[in-house]
């Protein structure tokens, strides 16, 4: 991702399954999630269920089949788990990774 950081009141554009509209930025979850209100009217594609003025959860992704980067809808069981994952310790020290840590116990005994 680039140095873009959702802000609330931002416009994106969503990928939905087959379409592609606009939404508004309602909440920031992290720097890769966002809900966000679609605001542009969808054609009311077969493969998806949103319309105008729900919200929906979003991740900035590489998307399938081109390889696109986006927002694109996700489940909202994404959603619940990126808000209960904990916040890490701005004060935390950072400890560098060991041999045992990469290469698992066995290895580094053999060596």
């Amino acid at each position: 991702m680039s140095d873009y950081q959702p802000k609330i009141d931002d416009i994106i554009t969503v990928e939905l399954p087959d379409e592609r509209t606009r939404g508004k930025i309602v909440k920031v979850v992290s720097p890769q999630m966002v809900i966000a209100q679609l605001e542009h009217f969808t054609t009311g594609s077969k493969s998806h269920p949103y319309k105008k003025g729900d919200f929906i959860p979003c991740r900035y992704q590489v998307g399938q089949p081109m390889n696109l980067k986006g927002w694109y809808a996700v489940p909202q069981s994404e959603l619940d788990a990126a808000e209960e994952a904990p916040e890490p310790e701005p004060d935390a020290p950072v400890r560098e990774a060991t041999a045992e840590d990469i290469f698992g116990k066995a290895e580094h005994a053999a060596a």
